[in-house]
């Protein structure tokens, strides 16, 4: 492809990026964002790219095939490029989501030694947060050289999947993974389900948090700290 062709593709993408496309009312799919919607042909055919494949019984994966053997190699680029920045457009606030960890460390009495929080970023589901909020526990308590440790969660299934010895094949499944061998410097380790009403001080935590990249505080409230896991 000459060097015009990438500068006209790439002003195009930036182009596109400027557009509010519009999205549905109702949950999005890849048939409608790539095939059926009106405004993503109206930009296409604006730059040449006709196509007139019916669709029938077809998936939009047939659909695509199809698509692609009736054009040239540039309208080719262009139709991907086009299907980049919808993707990207009907996504960036999904991969642009923050979720903030908050954690509380306390002795057998209760009295808290250490307490931090820190962002998780390009999360895709609280579910995931969750899971990635208990890696950020172990190796928080390994860095403050714990070696008895009970890590509390108020996520059942992300507790369940960390006490079990089977190998996790779930979405989560390299976190819980890495739990697992973060876990190993321990002597004891533990894990205990609590409800979130049991976890209210890290979640007012994880609020506060929002105003900062990573906190890490001591027993007083006064140090801020920093240790490897989180930089």
């Amino acid at each position: 492809m000459s060097a015009s062709s990438s500068l006209h593709l790439s002003k195009f993408f930036s182009e596109l990026l400027a557009i509010t496309l519009p999205v549905k009312s109702s949950a999005e799919t890849i048939e409608h964002a790539i095939r059926d919607c009106e405004f993503v042909q109206h930009i296409l055919h604006a730059q040449g790219v006709h196509y007139n494949v019916p669709i029938g019984e077809l998936s939009w994966k047939e659909w695509m095939v199809q698509i692609f053997s009736t054009l040239g190699i540039l309208h080719r680029k262009v139709l991907m490029v086009t299907y980049w920045a919808v993707w990207y457009t009907r996504n960036q606030e999904s991969f642009s989501m923050k979720f903030i960890s908050g954690i509380i460390c306390r002795d057998s009495d209760g009295c808290v030694l250490a307490a931090c929080s820190t962002p998780h970023w390009f999360v895709a589901d609280p579910f995931q947060a969750e899971a990635l909020a208990c890696l950020v526990v172990v190796k928080f308590a390994r860095d403050l050289g714990f070696t008895w440790v009970i890590v509390e969660c108020d996520s059942l299934t992300v507790i369940v999947k960390c006490q079990s010895e089977l190998i996790d094949v779930s979405l989560i499944s390299l976190v819980i993974a890495n739990i697992k061998d973060a876990s190993k410097v321990f002597e004891s380790i533990n894990f205990g389900f609590v409800h979130r009403e049991a976890n209210t001080v890290a979640h007012t935590l994880a609020q506060e948090g929002k105003s900062y990249n990573s906190l890490i505080l001591d027993g007083d409230a006064r140090n801020v700290l920093r240790f490897p896991c989180l930089v």
